[in-house]
């Protein structure tokens, strides 16, 4: 019985190092990462504001939005595209009103990674959470890139299934 575990073990271990080397002759492929999170505002950020055609609005009457997108390993890729939606802040209007504030986003382009923010508060009053998340649910982005071997890759993220609440 110990014999046939100890061939177990030695043939799982050289399974996994067949796989590593086998794996280590691939250039890699860009490692992507989103982050979207729907928090409560500061007091900075409601002062901010200027709501003053909202009639007794508080603090919790707001929520900001922040989007973190970054692909790093690009030594492997020619050129990528990344298509976000448009004007996908005003995603969040909702029954006529406007609820997009104010925002600001940025990016940053090196020579093996990109990274783009976008933040924005939003006039959350009468929205769930389950409705917040549903507006970003039509908010799709794609990502395609050219590998150095000819190859296009295409990934889709829809934002709204990235969405945590805090």
């Amino acid at each position: 019985m110990k014999k046939d575990k100890k061939r177990y073990v030695i043939s799982i271990f050289f399974i996994f190092l067949l796989m590593f080397i086998e794996g280590c002759g691939e250039l890699q492929e860009p490692i992507i990462s989103i982050y979207a999170q729907v928090s409560k505002i500061d007091d900075q950020e409601m002062a901010n504001i200027g709501a003053k055609e909202l009639t007794n609005s508080t603090k919790g009457d707001f929520r900001k939005f922040t989007f973190d997108l970054s692909i790093i390993h690009l030594e492997n890729v020619v050129s990528q595209t990344i298509n976000f939606p448009e004007n996908w802040a005003k995603l969040i209007d909702s029954n006529g009103k406007d609820r997009y504030w104010y925002g600001s986003d940025s990016n940053q382009e090196n020579e093996n990674d990109v990274y783009y923010t976008n933040e924005f508060i939003f006039y959350s009053k009468g929205l769930s959470k389950e409705e917040i998340k549903k507006a970003y649910q039509s908010a799709i982005i794609n990502i395609s890139w050219l590998t150095k071997e000819g190859k296009w890759r295409t990934r889709e993220f829809v934002i709204g299934d990235y969405m945590i609440f805090k």
